[in-house]
């Protein structure tokens, strides 16, 4: 999986960030296109309803 998005996109899957502080840790996500592209987790349709749907969480208080 790793080669094909590196020669499709010249980059691997997304790194990971976060808090370890967190009082939730979010550490797998499908990524999309876009997502691996632009390298930020979360970023997508399905990341930003994750974010403002179900955790109700700004995109500051998600990845600071």
């Amino acid at each position: 999986m790793q080669k094909a998005l590196k020669k499709e996109f010249g980059k691997l899957a997304c790194p990971c960030w976060g808090n370890q502080d967190a009082k939730i840790v979010s550490i797998s996500q499908a990524p999309s296109k876009s997502v691996i592209k632009n390298q930020k987790p979360f970023s997508d349709k399905s990341g930003e309803r994750l974010k403002k749907e179900w955790y109700k969480l700004s995109d500051e208080a998600f990845l600071p």
